[in-house]
């Protein structure tokens, strides 16, 4: 028997989701175009998305959902940024839109599962834990560390107030394995910001697409 309710608000969580992904890309482009202000470089780093998609999988039906749309949800994340910036006359490369869509597409899924853990989870909640705030404190780790300014504390601040909110409504209890993911995610963040030549790796992949 097909579970009518069930489906219904899959439904509605998926057209949320896409909604919010879609406003959230046109928002960071107008944001790319304000370097002014400490809100444009916010937009600039990896927490302010790592938090959306671990917000998308909190209010996900079940787990499959969550992982479901994440894939989606980078794509119409990207296509809005593009879009945008092509009606501002601001496009960005091509090269560029498909590596952030493979890195989306293995980040994401992992993302919003934990966020699903971390509020419905019981055997995966404490490795879901780790890996989310080990994703936010790694942002957090680079930002700083690549460049130790205004704009880089204030997205620090912003991935440890998320952390922050996140252990405080819903208490995982974290086990040492849990902390150990979190401080090596955070070490390679870390790593990340101190050796350049990670940054040229990058560079190099979205060359190839350019």
């Amino acid at each position: 028997m097909v579970d009518v309710g069930g489906c219904r608000r899959s439904l509605v969580y998926f057209g949320i989701s896409l909604v919010f992904m879609i406003l959230l890309g046109v928002v960071s482009k107008f944001a790319d175009l304000d370097q002014v202000t400490v809100i444009g470089p916010l937009f600039s780093y990896g927490g302010i998305f790592a938090a959306a998609f671990i917000i998308i999988g909190m209010f996900a039906p079940t787990a499959g959902a969550a992982a479901a749309m994440s894939l989606p949800g980078v794509a119409a994340l990207l296509c809005a940024y593009h879009v945008t910036g092509a009606l501002l006359d601001y496009s960005g490369s091509l090269g560029r839109l498909v590596v952030w869509l493979l890195a989306g597409a293995v980040a994401a899924p992992l993302l919003a599962w934990s966020g699903w853990a971390l509020r419905y989870g019981h055997n995966g909640r404490q490795v879901a834990g780790g890996f989310a705030f080990g994703v936010l404190l790694a942002d957090a780790c680079y930002v700083l560390l690549h460049a130790f300014n205004e704009n880089s504390m204030f997205g620090a601040g912003f991935d440890a107030f998320v952390v922050a909110v996140l252990a405080v409504r819903i208490k995982p209890k974290l086990s040492p394995g849990s902390i150990a993911v979190c401080a090596v995610m955070m070490v390679c963040g870390a790593l990340a910001a101190v050796f350049p030549w990670s940054g040229r790796v990058v560079a190099e992949l979205v060359s190839l697409f350019a």
